[in-house]
């Protein structure tokens, strides 16, 4: 519900982001089924704490060309780490309660 919450915000600053140290903690105990088997749920984690970690830089390109598309790319890499973690998450989620029905 964190990471939900947190990507869902339309107001977010980028460190409320260390939520998502909570789920990767989770993970990196064995508390979460995304630990077993299939591997993906895990990398999907692991490759969104990543992004969500990432250190603030904010360059000054304002006039330049690359400005504009910095502006609205490079700056949501903390969302893409967010988005990116939720997927995994909830493909996690998924693959337990397939395993847990059959």
């Amino acid at each position: 519900m964190l990471n939900l919450a947190l990507v869902m915000s339309p107001l977010s600053w980028v460190h409320y982001y260390l939520l998502l140290l909570v789920p990767a903690a989770l993970l990196m105990g064995g508390r979460l089924p995304a630990d077993g088997k299939p591997p993906a749920p895990r990398w999907l984690v692991y490759g969104g704490l990543m992004l969500a970690s990432m250190p603030i830089a904010i360059p000054d390109l304002d006039e330049t060309p690359l400005g504009p598309l910095v502006a609205r790319t490079a700056v949501s890499v903390w969302l893409f780490g967010g988005l990116l973690m939720l997927g995994g998450l909830m493909r996690a989620a998924w693959f337990e309660f397939r395993c847990q029905r059959s």
